[in-house]
């Protein structure tokens, strides 16, 4: 708009230096300048293709169109909700209004996904071979960044799925960070699906068939309006399906609040049976705004609290932090990201790159919460089939020695199974894991119980080592 330059020009020009020492006035003037540099990307992306359509011969109004496409097209917003019942309607035209008319109004991004959508089964019709082309060359990269740059670097598997699958992650040398280059939603689940062939082929990641299926469906829903399986099943908290995928935008935050589980699956707050009636404040994730932690601290100590009990002012701040992001978007998220900046600059913050204004959009690094459900996910995966194969052991030995045959020939096999392999591997490390589990009912102190949680997770990993040790020396006798 070139006549509210020449305003925001003549204005600059006529109250001078005084304009910037208002905080509130270069703070706009900040802001105006990242969606000039917004705009102008999107416009140069835009005007490229109008002259690549020119240059094909078509018409202005064409090429136009054309312009309008290549990225999400404004101006096309479908009927929606106006269709419903009106004169001639089928039972499948009053559903598709009623759906499209939900979906706009209840999720953010509705439009613009099935604006993806539709160009991306528009390609694969018209433009069979070179689309599958595509689909391949996106295959095969998932499967390179995952198989080359992860390798035996931790650091890449410590990265959350949902970052290693929806971005091209290249490792920073020398450091625990990733340069991550995301990528548009249609091409998430192809890539996505190359990345997990080659985790799984390469062992990284040890999964049954089940949980492969489900993230194979994960990864196609991804592309849907509606993603049902949002940062996929939460194995920590034994939940199969979270509310908050179904939610409308508006209510999401609350609902992943009162789940304790974000879009990426992981955990909002620390939350655990050993700290159901400490104070808010001590549950907040390391992560967490530390102004709101302390005020959140501050409230308790008031109303009657400290650091063991619980006032009446109690709150947990890594709610409100997310409630508030969740709900004010881009505005709340860059005042958090620069009092986060400004904690890490003191030393208050650990440095973290998801915190830093801008960078965060392009950089990651590795995430304890992922580690964690990591290694609890194949841990209780190995504790399902450890009791499952106590529980046949004992009921065939008992069958056995009343004398029924068939049960001993059973329990023969199962000795020279690889689950009993398994079973007596892990035997040893699930009675560690359950006496410190008792320990946590019986310890108040934080920090010991701190300590105990460390440990605990110390000896779920060797656990999980060890049975892909196990597993690993039987598939190379074979």
């Amino acid at each position: 708009d070139v006549e509210k330059q020449k305003k925001l020009i003549k204005k600059y020009l006529k109250e001078g230096n005084a304009l910037l020492a208002n905080g509130t006035t270069a703070w706009e003037i900040v802001g105006e300048k990242l969606d000039e540099i917004n705009r102008s990307v999107e416009n140069c992306a835009r005007f490229a293709a109008f002259l690549t359509s020119r240059q094909y011969g078509r018409s202005i109004e064409r090429s136009i169109y054309d312009a309008k496409e290549v990225s999400v097209n404004f101006n096309k917003k479908g009927a929606g909700s106006k269709f419903v019942g009106t004169k001639g309607q089928t039972l499948l035209g009053n559903t598709g209004a009623f759906v499209s008319g939900t979906g706009r109004s209840w999720f953010v991004f509705w439009n613009a996904s099935i604006q993806g959508i539709t160009n991306y089964l528009r390609l694969h019709k018209h433009h069979t071979a070179k689309a599958i082309a595509y689909d391949m060359a996106l295959f095969a990269l998932g499967a390179v960044i995952a198989g080359y740059g992860g390798g035996d670097d931790d650091d890449y598997w410590n990265l959350p799925e949902w970052i290693r699958r929806n971005n091209i992650c290249i490792k920073i040398p020398g450091t625990h960070s990733f340069i991550k280059i995301p990528l548009g939603q249609e091409m998430r689940s192809i890539y996505g699906m190359g990345e997990l062939a080659s985790s799984i082929l390469s062992g990284r990641e040890r999964k049954n068939g089940e949980e492969v299926a489900m993230d194979i469906i994960s990864q196609l829903s991804q592309t849907l309006p509606l993603d049902l399986m949002e940062g996929g099943r939460d194995v920590m908290n034994g939940k199969e399906f979270a509310w908050s995928t179904v939610a409308p935008s508006y209510a999401k935050p609350f609902i992943e609040n009162a789940e304790n589980r974000n879009w990426m699956g992981l955990p909002i707050y620390e939350d655990s049976p050993w700290n159901q009636n400490d104070p808010e404040w001590t549950k907040a994730g390391k992560r967490t705004n530390k102004w709101l932690v302390n005020f959140s601290r501050w409230c308790n100590e008031m109303s009657g609290g400290d650091g063991v009990s619980r006032g009446w002012a109690n709150w947990n701040p890594s709610k409100v932090e997310h409630l508030l992001e969740g709900v004010f978007g881009g505005y709340s998220t860059t005042v958090n990201k620069l009092v986060k900046d400004y904690e890490m600059v003191t030393g208050t913050q650990p440095f973290d790159w998801g915190n830093v204004l801008m960078a965060s959009r392009v950089v990651a690094n590795a995430d304890e919460r992922a580690e964690a459900k990591r290694i609890n996910s194949e841990y209780y995966r190995y504790y399902e089939e450890y009791k499952d194969t106590k529980h046949d052991l004992n009921g065939y030995k008992s069958e056995a020695r009343r004398g029924i045959l068939e049960s001993a020939e059973k329990v023969n096999f199962l000795y020279n199974s690889p689950e009993y392999g398994r079973y007596i591997i892990f035997d040893n490390y699930v009675k560690v894991v359950n006496k410190l589990n008792n320990m946590l009912d019986n310890i108040e102190d934080k920090e010991r119980r701190e300590q105990i949680e460390v440990t605990l997770m110390e000896i779920k990993q060797q656990a999980v080592e060890a049975i892909r040790q196990y597993d690993d020396n039987i598939n190379n006798k074979k």
